[in-house]
């Protein structure tokens, strides 16, 4: 659904014949780290104004002093709203999408803007955790470098390979392990069973061996959600 121009990832974004295998999104962590200017710079701006209000500094009672006040308080908090407000649409609206056919990086600009990159499974060479830092390691989030190699139909001969950055994002070696099988799979041609990999992956708690057990019976749906609960 949009709403002043922001915009989910959804199934009307995908191709044909394509399915979400996963979805991704900014950890909360990372989040709050990328937030603090903005966050400081409004906390800035309401001490100002408490300030104003405490001190005998003519606040309120003297026109000019109250439009200089509100002015000084004013420029340090609007920025920060306006870069607190950014990585809160960030946040909120930016994913990292692996589907059977692709890793998509789905950026909202702000407004009535937004950005995707993908990278097609079948050309994806390596995929490199980055996950430097005490708090990445204790709380388990990180980046993913997703390394494709140049497609012959597009670029010319000798170009360098495309990278495409999974930025933040939890459980990033689960993750990793995700984006290497279903590129296996899809470049040997082997079905993908989207429970079935979130389980082996780690994505999925789940009782695998009954799975795919309970699979090969009837009715197998329903009986399949019984043994499943998200991770």
């Amino acid at each position: 659904m949009d709403f002043l121009g922001l915009h989910r990832f959804g199934e009307g974004d995908l191709n044909p014949g394509e399915e979400i295998i996963y979805r991704a999104n900014l950890y909360w962590l990372a989040f709050l780290r990328k937030s603090l200017v903005g966050l400081l710079l409004m906390t800035l701006g309401f001490v100002i104004i408490l300030f104003a209000f405490i001190y005998p500094t003519g606040f309120i009672e003297d026109p000019s002093i109250t439009i200089g006040v509100l002015i000084f308080a004013g420029l340090p908090f609007f920025i920060g709203l306006y870069q607190f407000t950014k990585r809160l649409i960030d946040f909120v609206y930016d994913e990292d999408i692996i589907t059977n056919q692709r890793v998509i990086d789905y950026n909202q600009s702000f407004f009535f803007s937004r950005e995707q990159s993908t990278a097609n499974l079948k050309s994806v060479e390596n995929v490199n955790l980055i996950q430097n830092g005490v708090l990445r390691s204790l709380f388990d989030f990180g980046t993913l470098q997703v390394q494709t190699a140049a497609s012959s139909s597009f670029s010319a001969p000798g170009s360098r390979p495309r990278f495409l950055l999974l930025d933040d994002i939890p459980l990033p070696q689960q993750v990793q392990r995700l984006i290497d099988e279903i590129s296996h799979r899809v470049k040997s041609d082997i079905q993908i069973d989207k429970e079935e990999l979130l389980m082996v992956c780690g994505l999925m708690k789940g009782d695998l061996e009954n799975y795919l057990v309970v699979k090969k019976s009837r009715g197998w749906k329903d009986r399949v959600k019984k043994l499943m609960r998200w991770s």
